[in-house]
């Protein structure tokens, strides 16, 4: 430790003025990604949609056969790694969240044609809506840390709190999108005299309606530990766009067209599809996932629609592989700004070794 620790102290001095010298150009520079074609489990004419990321680089989705037309959900970490998960005992199951610990919710159908809510745990899946009868509709929508979920039963909200299922009844109807580790869950609801959803945030037993970019139309898509949420709105101009809702304050994050922000990481960044195309919004910019693709990999991908991020910026969603609708996993590459300050911080390790040498 006493050799490192001096080491250590010269890197952060030269990444430091590295950093203060080239702050500005750095702040200017375009994150690069490169992008991992999900494929279909080997199966011909089939699809697939690539829906959430965790930070251990696990991801869920959904592969669709095109010769039997079912689908069933896969989890994995990658391409080569990806696996069915099968089914209730019906013909299809999908993907819709994941946690940390590689649990996953979604929904199958059963042996008699009911899609229910469910969630992948221990190498099985598990009926959410069993104590709700045998014929109850449904979808999990989200599963956080330590094992909760949301979704949908019966038009309203449902919630698992790690070992049994309620209905939150938030207005005439409900559903509930995503809840981050403190159990707060978000989504839209149709309230008592109106037509339209609108997004709403769930916690401590109490519901409250979001405000709107200036339209009526809504719906809160996820949420992080910061209680920062985005989803979409209508604006008065009748556009659909996404929206970051964050100390009390919406933001749209797009000045017009059609969109949606769909997932959040701890760092504030967001994902979601603008007139259909993929985005990445950070740090106050939002960028066409399609522009950041790493440049030998240009014009292999149309990427649509991004689902889900992980802290470590790697995103999953879906497009068009030489035409071909394919689930992507597109993982950041390290910035030019990035390599300055590893090479300085190389050069610092150099010559602390060169004056021991001399010593």
């Amino acid at each position: 430790m006493k050799l490192i620790e001096p080491l250590l102290q010269g890197v952060t001095v030269a990444i430091a003025a590295t950093a203060l010298g080239g702050a500005a150009q750095a702040a200017e520079e375009a994150p690069r990604y490169r992008v991992q074609n999900l494929g279909t489990l080997g199966l011909p004419r089939s699809a697939s949609v690539g829906v959430d990321i965790n930070d251990a680089g696990l991801i869920a989705g959904t592969v669709l056969d095109g010769t039997s037309r079912t689908r069933q959900a896969v989890l994995g970490p990658g391409r080569d790694g990806l696996r069915g998960l099968g089914t209730l005992g019906g013909r299809w199951s999908e993907a819709t969240g994941l946690n940390a610990r590689g649990d996953v919710a979604g929904w199958s159908l059963d042996a008699a044609g009911n899609q229910r809510p469910v969630l992948w745990s221990g190498g099985r899946w598990t009926d959410l809506a069993a104590p709700f009868g045998s014929f109850v509709q449904g979808v999990a929508n989200a599963v956080n840390d330590a094992g909760q979920a949301t979704g949908q039963l019966s038009g309203h909200t449902l919630y698992f709190d790690g070992t049994a299922s309620r209905e939150l009844r938030i207005g005439g109807t409900s559903e509930g999108l995503d809840l981050n580790n403190r159990g707060v869950v978000v989504g839209g609801a149709v309230m008592p005299g109106d037509v339209v959803r609108r997004p709403f945030v769930w916690e401590d037993g109490r519901a409250t309606l979001l405000p709107s970019l200036g339209g009526t139309f809504g719906q809160a898509q996820a949420v992080n530990d910061a209680g920062q949420v985005v989803g979409y709105s209508y604006s008065a101009g009748g556009e659909l766009l996404p929206f970051l809702y964050s100390g009390g304050a919406m933001t749209a994050l797009a000045d017009g067209g059609f969109g949606q922000a769909f997932d959040i990481n701890e760092r504030g960044w967001v994902v979601g599809e603008q007139d259909l195309a993929a985005f990445l919004w950070r740090e106050g910019t939002r960028w066409d996932l399609n522009t950041l693709v790493a440049p030998d990999q240009a014009g292999r991908w149309t990427l649509l629609s991004a689902q889900g991020i992980n802290d470590g910026g790697a995103i999953v969603g879906y497009g068009l592989y030489h035409g071909a609708l394919r689930g992507f996993v597109a993982t950041p590459v390290p910035e030019p700004g990035q390599w300055a300050l590893l090479l300085a911080g190389l050069g610092v390790l150099g010559a602390a070794a060169r004056r021991r040498r001399a010593r």
